[in-house]
C-alpha cells in the first residue's frame, strides 16, 4: 500500500478537522459520530496502525444510545441498524472481537420487533430509513435464527408491496417510484441480488430480481439528451447525476443485478447508461457549485460521482471511464485549501431561493465521507466501508 504526500497531507488535515468537529457534536448516528468512528478506523489502517484504542471512547458514546433511547429509531442512518452495522463491520475487519459486540444481539431483537409491528409506509424501498437499510444491516450479520427471521420478514414485506404480473405494480404507484439508491428501486436491485447470492427464498429471489430490472429499465426517458433516467418514475424531467439518484445510481443497481443474472442485454444497458454518465460535464451535472465552493460529498457531489464511477470501472471496463474519474477528482482538488476550515470543502444546503454553504462532517454529504473516498482511491484494501452505500459491486 503506497501513499503519496498529497494524499497523506489531505487525510491528516481531514482527520484534524473532524476531530475538532466531533468534540462538541454529540449526534451519534451513522452519518455523524458512528461515521467518524468508521473514518478513524480506516485512517488507522491507512497509517498502518494496529492499535485502535482511539475509537473505543467514541463507540462507548454510541452504545449509550441503547440505554438512553432504546428502540426509538431502528433505521440504518439515524438509528440502531446503523449502530449495529458499524459494530459488525468492525468485527468483520478484525478491529473488534466477538466480546466487544455482544450488545449487537440486543440490537437484532429491537429491529426484529420493530419489523413485526411496523406498518407498510412510504419508506419501504428506502436505504437510509426503510427496509432496504435494515436488510443491508442484517446481510452484514453472521447468520443465526434471529437474522434469518429478519431477512425472511424483510423479503416478505418487500414482496407484499407488489403484484407479480409482467412487471411490478407498486402500491404507491400513484406517487411514482423513486429511481435512486438512497430511497428507491436501485437499492432493491442490490438487496435482491444479495438475497440471490445467499440463497434466500431460492428461485423466487431471482424471479423478483429479473422483474425489478425490467421495471427500472422501462422507465427510461425518451429522446432526452442529458440523462437516460428521471429521478422518479412519474417524472419526464432529466435527473442530476449522483450516487443517490439518476443514471449513475441506476447503473450501480444494474451492475449488482447482472452479477447474478449475467445477461448480455443488461450488460449492454449498463454500458449505454454509464456512457451517458461519462459524457456529462459539470455544467449539465446538477452538482451544486459557486465561485468559491463545490459540493464534493459522496451523495451527490463531485467526489461521490468519481468514486461511484471508480467502482463501476472495477466491475465493468468501459472505454473513457478512467478519464472521467480523473475529471471529477480534478474538479474537487481545485477547490481544496488545507489552510481553511474543513479544507474549504463546504457542503451545499439548497433552499427555495438559493444555495447556502456550511460545514458538514457526515458520511453522506460531508467530510468523513470525503476522507473515506480519498482512502478508497488510494487502495482497494480500504474500501470495505462502501458496502453501507451499496457500492460493493462484485
Amino acid at each position: 500500500m503506497r501513499h503519496n504526500l498529497q494524499t497523506n497531507t489531505l487525510l491528516t488535515a481531514i482527520n484534524k478537522e473532524l476531530s475538532k468537529y466531533y468534540t462538541d457534536n454529540q449526534v451519534w448516528t451513522l452519518n455523524y459520530k458512528i461515521g467518524f468512528v468508521i473514518f478513524l478506523v480506516y485512517f488507522n489502517i491507512y497509517q498502518r496502525k494496529k492499535d485502535h484504542r482511539n475509537i473505543f471512547p467514541l463507540i462507548e458514546d454510541c452504545l449509550t444510545h441503547l440505554n438512553d433511547h432504546g428502540s426509538s429509531d431502528t433505521s440504518l442512518f439515524n438509528g440502531l441498524a446503523g449502530l449495529g452495522w458499524m459494530l459488525q463491520h468492525l468485527n468483520n475487519i478484525g478491529v473488534l472481537n466477538r466480546g466487544d459486540i455482544e450488545s449487537i444481539h440486543e440490537i437484532d431483537e429491537f429491529i426484529l420487533n420493530d419489523l413485526r409491528h411496523e406498518t407498510l409506509g412510504n419508506q419501504e424501498f428506502d436505504l437510509l430509513y426503510g427496509l432496504v437499510g435494515k436488510g443491508t444491516y442484517f446481510l452484514s450479520r453472521e447468520r443465526n435464527s434471529t437474522v434469518n427471521k429478519a431477512l425472511t420478514n424483510i423479503f416478505d414485506r418487500l414482496t407484499q408491496t407488489a403484484i407479480i404480473t409482467d412487471e411490478f405494480i407498486f402500491w404507491e404507484k400513484g406517487n411514482g417510484v423513486d429511481l435512486g439508491l438512497a430511497h428507491g428501486m436501485p437499492g432493491l436491485l442490490v438487496l435482491f441480488s444479495k438475497f440471490c447470492k445467499l440463497g434466500i427464498n431460492g428461485k423466487l429471489s431471482k424471479e423478483y430480481l429479473r422483474k425489478l430490472v425490467s421495471f427500472v429499465t422501462k422507465n427510461k426517458l425518451e429522446n432526452n439528451l442529458i440523462s437516460y433516467f428521471p429521478t422518479n418514475s412519474n417524472s419526464k424531467e432529466a435527473s442530476r447525476i449522483g450516487w443517490c439518484y439518476g443514471d449513475l445510481s441506476v447503473s450501480i443497481g444494474l451492475c449488482h443485478a447482472n452479477s447474478v443474472l449475467c445477461s448480455p442485454i443488461v450488460d449492454k444497458e449498463i454500458r449505454k447508461v454509464v456512457r451517458r454518465c461519462i459524457d456529462r460535464s459539470i455544467d449539465v451535472s446538477g452538482v451544486f457549485r459557486s465561485e468559491k465552493y463545490l459540493d464534493s460529498g459522496l451523495c451527490h457531489g463531485s467526489l461521490g460521482i468519481a468514486y461511484a464511477l471508480h467502482k463501476i470501472k472495477q466491475n465493468n471496463g468501459i472505454v473513457g471511464i478512467g478519464s472521467r474519474i480523473d475529471y471529477w477528482r480534478k474538479m474537487s482538488r481545485q477547490r481544496i485549501d488545507v489552510t481553511q476550515p474543513f479544507l474549504n470543502l463546504k457542503t451545499a444546503f439548497p433552499t427555495k431561493y438559493a444555495v447556502d454553504w456550511g460545514l458538514d462532517g457526515g458520511l453522506i454529504d460531508g467530510l468523513a465521507g470525503i476522507g473515506l473516498i480519498t482512502m478508497g482511491f488510494s487502495s482497494s484494501k480500504l474500501t470495505g466501508w462502501d458496502s453501507i452505500f451499496l457500492l460493493d459491486i462484485d
